[in-house]
């Protein structure tokens, strides 16, 4: 499992500086929204602003958890670019470091 998410990070780290927040936005739109409501009063899960302001989260943590370890993600599968870019997406709501 280590090696697993050694590899991933080493790909989400490469991979993050050419990220798309505007592809990012769009996915987030088309699946984010649904449970990550703009303002996260319909209580499914926080909302996109307050995942970004969590001082735990880095651009690249975020994709990774993408990636990995979301729970109750719909059936979709995210290729590394598209979690990449939506974590890039997440970091403009609030200030996230890049490492």
């Amino acid at each position: 499992m280590r090696t697993a998410i050694s590899a991933v990070l080493l790909a989400v780290t490469v991979t993050s500086a050419c990220a798309d927040a505007t592809n990012g936005e769009r996915l987030a739109q088309h699946w984010c929204a649904p449970c990550h409501a703009a303002s996260g009063q319909d209580g499914s899960a926080p909302a996109l602003p307050a995942i970004a302001r969590n001082g735990w989260f880095t651009r690249d943590r975020l994709a990774i958890s993408i990636l990995l370890f979301h729970p109750t993600m719909p059936d979709t599968t995210l290729t590394r670019d598209e979690a990449v870019d939506l974590a890039e997406y997440i970091a403009t709501l609030s200030k996230v470091p890049n490492n």
